[in-house]
């Protein structure tokens, strides 16, 4: 799962309960030790230097900082067990944000838990140093004691949970300053409020559920990593459980915008549930108080975006465009540009797009974050970490410029994608959604703005054009996985535009491009293998070389069904990778007739999975629609939702399969089943796709057969549509198909000067046709191309 929950106080020395500098109440409240009275001279040492560090915070002098926390840390004197863990999860912080030692921030924290089995209660301070270990290890890569370091601290919560009084009903909003809760690990820079210790640290009840909550994202996100789906959802709904009893809707939102993402992102679902979801996370948001949802503008995004995926897998295009408009609105306001945009003299204050207030303060985040990366680079020799980028792991996860914040940040500091990232999801999902009517232009011009600016967010965290997996810090993996992937989606979308517009020596470039990248991060991008074989074997199909696409949509087939089984778009890709096999083994002339017979196992096969399917699918709802009403807790519209349905994700498969099948009855002779089957696939495209290139490869099947019916009026009429769609496509093939059929119906009706006409135009298209292909074929890296992947 791609959002995160990074939790812990605003700042590690700073936590709940702690007041005013005072060592002598620190003392006496932390253990007994000593009486009100007594001072000992270690914790009026120690009070020193944390002043001392105070200072040198908030005038970013970190190595001073440094050195004043390591102080604590080495002193000979000995300290009490509070004193010292939080000093250590303050600079394990400090290490974690201003430089690359992850390594050393986890050994400080593996002490502070130590130290943390001496001192009763603080249950706040133990999950703000088991969330920064968590995170210190997922960082290095260790899943198995993040995941472990997580479940230690569900359990220290449910367990202290059970023996509060139940929680007040409270928004994050409405945290105070004494009671914060589970706040990101973000250095404040303010240096006051220090204090060395801290009540008995016991945490009320609204407090510890919103850690539960914020653990229950975190080991759902490494479940889903697993392969275990209902764990995953089954943590979050423990979770929403307790937070359900607080009332805390900023908290159930980002739980159950997690639990959608997984539900989304997965094939464990149906679209009942997803209809659910959404209506819960919708109704959640409208109970936020309208003078807090500003805190949760990106947590609504998320939603947003994620309900623009959604409905575009069911192929709801009007809805999906509004989702994404929404959610491009809402980023709009988010982003810095849009703060630091001067307003041109005489505009009225609605020509600004974000209020002044806003402005100001994203234009002092701009301000503090520029010193904070210039501080960064005077002081990474002292603090370590070598080369490679400019940027450390949380510094690049909590740049205001860069973050998509899902709540308050004086709360919860939870993310999903950098912001550059979300804008470029954003603007892709608008490519995605404006391709198929023919916004050819427009979407390149996208896609240009959208790779340069993942490319620059890739350089942010030292990935650049020689960088292989092993060169990769391992703090950067994580991130470097999730950009690269999002960078090979706007590729492939190029991809599809170049081989659309038959411009095959770009579309060389763009593949090449991405195979270079896939080469050099095969594991982080093993997922994509599907894809990139499918847009290799259309590339292969395209260029003339019919074998070898056959073998690439087989690849693409079988690593979509073996790979991350769990995954909901490789169920697609393996039905359309087969779709298109099958119609490349018609596409060849062969009179021993072994490719039809290929091309009949291929569809028979794929069209008894798709009945097992859906079968399984209405198992699915009808154990859904029983369970409805022993579900509690549901909203009324989310029940309403479940109710209904009518969602249909197979859309692209059916019509895939339904051409597949159409063009497989037209060679064997069966021109009623394929008018049919043509028929239907044309009236499914046309309802609910919207797709100009499929609808123009529809009718060129169907007028196609009515030509060779004599139904020649009809025939002329359905090419005639299908070569209007064919150039608005720039589809150059199309085209030339197209007219091939319009030249013989010509000589059928004996319309000579039409004839001729048409006859020209062909013969320039097919020369502009060639020209590509000649160039593309006599290239330098079409060879290495055909054989990307499945030579042996």
């Amino acid at each position: 799962m791609a959002a995160h929950a990074h939790s812990g106080p605003s700042n590690p020395r700073n936590n709940a309960h702690s007041g005013p500098l005072s060592p002598s109440a620190g003392v006496t409240r932390a253990g007994g030790v000593t009486t009100a009275g007594s001072v000992s001279d270690s914790s009026k040492a120690a009070s020193a230097l944390w002043l001392m560090a105070s200072h040198f915070e908030s005038t970013r002098q970190i190595p001073q900082l440094v050195k004043c926390l390591e102080a604590v840390c080495q002193s000979p004197q000995p300290f009490l067990p509070l004193v010292e863990v939080r000093t250590r999860c303050w600079l394990a912080h400090v290490l974690l944000t201003h430089s690359r030692n992850v390594l050393q921030a986890k050994a400080h924290l593996e002490r502070a838990q130590v130290l943390l089995k001496a001192v009763p209660g603080n249950i706040p301070l133990k999950c703000t140093a088991l969330s920064l270990l968590a995170t210190c290890y997922r960082l290095i890569g260790h899943a198995h004691f993040h995941k472990h370091v997580l479940q230690k601290a569900i359990d220290l919560v449910t367990h202290h949970l059970a023996t509060l009084p139940p929680a007040h009903p409270q928004t994050w909003g409405s945290a105070s300053g004494s009671e914060p809760g589970p706040t990101s690990v973000a250095s404040s820079g303010s240096g006051s409020g220090v204090g060395l210790g801290g009540g008995s640290g016991a945490g009320s009840a609204g407090e510890l559920v919103r850690w539960l909550g914020v653990f229950s994202v975190g080991i759902a996100g490494q479940l889903v990593g697993e392969g275990d789906v209902e764990g995953a959802a089954g943590a979050l709904a423990k979770g929403m459980a307790a937070v359900h009893t607080t009332g805390d809707k900023g908290m159930m939102l980002l739980l159950s915008s997690s639990l959608l993402h997984i539900r989304i992102s997965t094939v464990h679902h149906t679209p009942q549930q997803i209809s659910a979801l959404l209506s819960d996370c919708t109704s959640l948001w409208q109970q936020i108080p309208p003078r807090q949802q500003p805190d949760y503008r990106g947590l609504l995004v998320y939603v947003q975006l994620l309900a623009a995926m959604w409905h575009l897998r069911v192929a709801d295009y009007n809805q999906a465009r509004a989702d994404v408009a929404a959610a491009e609105e809402g980023l709009a306001v988010m982003s810095p540009a849009a703060a630091n945009r001067i307003v041109p003299a005489g505009s009225s204050p609605a020509d600004a797009s974000v209020p002044c207030q806003l402005q100001q303060q994203q234009q002092q985040q701009g301000v503090d974050m520029r010193a904070h990366r210039e501080v960064q680079r005077d002081t990474r020799a002292v603090l370590g970490g070598g080369g490679g980028s400019d940027e450390s792991p949380v510094c690049y996860r909590e740049d205001p410029l860069m973050r998509l914040p899902l709540g308050p940040p004086h709360v919860l500091k939870a993310d999903w994608l950098p912001l550059p990232a979300v804008r470029a999801l954003a603007g892709l999902l608008k490519v995605v959604l404006s391709r198929p009517g023919g916004k050819f232009l427009e979407s390149e011009g996208v896609l240009k703005e959208e790779r340069e600016m993942l490319r620059d967010e890739l350089l942010r965290i030292g990935v650049h054009q020689g960088s292989t997996e092993p060169s990769l810090e391992p703090w950067s993996v994580g991130w470097a996985g999730t950009l690269l992937l999002l960078h090979l989606y706007v590729l492939e979308t190029q991809a599809i535009l170049a081989l659309t517009a038959t411009e095959y020596p770009l579309s060389q470039r763009i593949l090449l491009d991405m195979c270079d990248w896939s080469r050099r991060f095969p594991t982080l991008l093993a997922s994509f293998g599907p894809n990139l074989h499918l847009l290799l074997g259309q590339y292969a199909h395209a260029t003339g070389n019919l074998p070898i696409a056959i073998r690439h949509f087989n690849t693409a087939a079988a690593k979509a069904a073996s790979s991350s089984p769990h995954h909901a778009h490789h169920r697609p890709i393996r039905c359309l990778a087969l779709c298109l096999a099958a119609i490349a083994h018609l596409t060849i002339d062969d009179p021993s007739h072994s490719h039809i017979s290929q091309a009949v196992d291929i569809l028979s096969a794929l069209e008894q999975e798709e009945q097992q399917y859906a079968h399984m699918r209405q198992m699915q709802q009808q154990q859904q629609q029983q369970q409805q009403p022993q579900q509690q807790g549901a909203s009324a519209a989310a029940a309403a939702a479940a109710a209904g349905g009518g969602e249909d994700e197979r859309i692209r498969e059916q019509c895939a399969q339904l051409l597949a099948s159409a063009l497989l009855a037209l060679r064997q002779g069966n021109l009623v089943e394929a008018r049919n089957r043509l028929a239907s696939g044309l009236k499914l495209t046309h309802r609910q796709l919207s797709n100009h290139q499929i609808a123009a490869h529809f009718l060129l099947a169907i007028g196609g057969i009515a030509l060779r019916t004599s139904d020649l009026i009809g025939a002329k009429d359905i090419l005639k549509s299908g070569l209007t769609l064919f150039r608005a496509a720039r589809d150059t093939q199309g085209v030339v198909a197209v007219a091939s059929e319009l030249t013989l119906l010509y000589g059928s009706t004996g319309e000579v000067m039409a004839e001729s006409q048409n006859a020209a135009y062909l013969a320039r298209k097919r020369a502009e046709l060639g020209q590509q292909v000649t160039a593309a074929v006599n290239a330098p890296g079409h060879a290495a191309l055909l054989q990307y992947g499945i030579s042996q």
